[in-house]
């Protein structure tokens, strides 16, 4: 066990998790002991630094056929704010549960929950089985004027992410689609699909992404987790024209050089620098890896983490599988590690 696992063993004590079932709605969720994280699965920062979390606090497996090949996995979970000052609030889910099928065995690639917030202050969230999208606005420590949709055509969402037009972007199996802040479907690209007179790499087939990311320009990163390798689209007047690949080679590996040279294994999580790199949770080789506006990839490194929410200081330097990471206007990294521990990077 490393100085880290220990450390998250001794913060997460078991002890004070409580399992509770989600109620419909989104409400607030009393706490009787000290916040335990059970399972953080994905993470998203605002503007002032308040980070926000989804977490699986149960999950059961329930045979689906005779011969017992197919399981159906139900997860409960439930989203935590923790402030960037003050204790940490949870909230319940807007489902009690999701459920996913899977031959026995088969990894679970996609998180049961995926969030991101827009610099305008919208959080939104993704249920990937029970095909549904919410947003609502934080105010004072509370989710306001909630909004929600549904829709059978998204049936594995890995990733979500929003611009600052609060359009919406959701990589779903092998595809990307983009919907405007009304949530109408504007583009969907990949799935080797494509419009007449489009580019041919726009018919690209992902492979399970579970990373997004949206620039100022309108840029949308995606981390193609099962390709292991970061690609960009670029938009002009809000229509996709291409899809290239800006680091990665296709294939599981750690090497720190140059665009499609590099080596990643299972990226997950994308993050956008203050500066216009693209911060990686690579989670298969344990590591933050940065990409440099020169297409440059290297490996983070720092001096000891911050533990949330209990602000615990560790001098670790090393993780173990992180699968998101976001970043606040400060430049401060928050990364979800083991799928259990959420930290902040000190450099």
């Amino acid at each position: 066990m490393s100085e880290l696992e220990r450390l998250i063993e001794a913060v997460n004590d078991p002890g004070t998790s409580t399992q509770r079932r989600a109620q419909p709605g989104l409400t607030r969720t009393p706490e009787a002991r000290p916040l335990s994280l059970s399972s953080v699965r994905s993470l998203a920062v605002d503007r002032a630094g308040n980070v926000f979390a989804t977490d699986v606090v149960g999950w059961h497996d329930v045979p689906m056929s005779v011969d017992r090949s197919t399981i159906a996995r139900t997860f409960e979970h439930r989203l935590v704010l923790i402030p960037a000052t003050g204790p940490a609030t949870v909230f319940a889910a807007p489902r009690p549960a999701v459920l996913h099928e899977a031959a026995r065995g088969e990894n679970h690639t996609v998180s049961p929950i995926v969030l991101a917030v827009s610099r305008a202050g919208w959080v939104y969230v993704a249920d990937p089985a029970n095909h549904d999208i919410w947003w609502a606005r934080v105010t004072f420590g509370e989710f306001s004027n909630s909004q929600f949709a549904a829709s059978r055509d998204f049936s594995l969402i890995g990733a979500i992410a929003a611009d600052e037009s609060e359009n919406v972007y959701i990589a779903d199996r092998n595809r990307l689609t983009k919907l405007n802040a009304d949530g109408r479907v504007m583009w969907v690209i990949g799935g080797g699909i494509r419009r007449v007179g489009d580019d041919a790499s726009l018919a690209i087939y992902l492979n399970y992404p579970s990373g997004l990311a949206v620039d100022r320009s309108g840029a949308v990163y995606v981390a193609d987790t099962f390709s292991h390798r970061v690609l960009k689209v670029i938009q002009v007047d809000g229509r996709p024209v291409s899809v290239t690949t800006l680091a990665g080679a296709g294939e599981p590996g750690l090497i720190d050089t140059n665009g499609e040279e590099a080596q990643f294994k299972y990226p997950r999580g994308l993050a956008l620098a203050p500066d216009g790199g693209v911060y990686v949770a690579d989670s298969g080789n344990g590591r933050i890896r940065v990409i440099d506006i020169n297409g440059n990839v290297s490996s983070l490194l720092f001096s000891a983490v911050e533990l949330l929410p209990h602000r615990v200081v560790s001098g670790t330097t090393r993780l173990n599988r992180p699968v998101s990471v976001a970043v606040d206007d400060g430049g401060r990294i928050y990364v979800a590690d083991t799928q259990a521990a959420v930290m902040r990077l000190i450099p």
